[in-house]
């Protein structure tokens, strides 16, 4: 009976490959369940990051805000200079790096434990981010300096604490930034890329 199935199973798709469907048609099949589940994850992630970033949001203009003339502003340095923050959505936190734990800090971070609960998280900081967002500019220069062939871009990434690069270097040329700019500070990937080409 298995023997028949798989028989008429292949006999099928031999069939509707004969037609010219058989490939995108049986991709067809599993692709809603899958696509359901992307859209669902999708969904998840997009409702909880509503609810978190405008409570976070909320929380830091109440400390870090200033008068220039007749508005009140929030000085975005000021406060990234104490802390940042990214989404992890694998499980769903809010993830609030502290650079300075300042009564500013200590102040949101209170307000968002009592609001939030276990949807957040506080690690120490690293690096700060306003300094890793200069070096970044000067990573850049530097690499723009090396005349490559095929250079991406570089980025501060706050999530692993690491400047992203993405360039056409050689070992030296790897060698060159790390002893400028130290060996812990870099995720670089061998890209043949240029900026242009994405």
């Amino acid at each position: 009976m298995i023997i028949k199935k798989a028989i008429l199973f292949l006999a099928s798709t031999v069939i509707l490959a004969a037609c010219g469907v058989a490939s995108e048609q049986k991709t067809n099949i599993v692709a809603p369940q899958v696509k359901e589940k992307q859209e669902s994850q999708w969904d998840k992630n997009n409702a909880f990051q509503a609810e978190v970033i405008p409570k976070f949001e909320a929380a830091v203009v109440a400390e870090y805000n200033t008068k220039v003339g007749d508005k009140t502003v929030i000085d975005i340095k000021a406060a990234k200079e104490d802390m940042d923050y990214y989404i992890d959505n694998d499980n769903q936190k809010l993830v609030i790096l502290v650079d300075k734990d300042t009564t500013k800090v200590g102040k949101i971070k209170q307000e968002l434990t009592d609001e939030l609960g276990t949807k957040i998280q506080i690690k120490k900081a690293k690096y700060n981010s306003n300094e890793m967002e200069a070096l970044v500019l000067d990573v850049n220069k530097t690499i723009l300096g090396m005349n490559l062939d095929a250079f991406e871009g570089c980025y501060w990434n706050l999530e692993e604490q690491k400047i992203d690069v993405r360039a056409d270097l050689n070992q030296d040329q790897i060698q060159e930034l790390k002893d400028k700019y130290g060996t812990d500070k870099f995720n670089i990937t061998i890209s043949k890329l240029k900026q242009e080409e994405f």
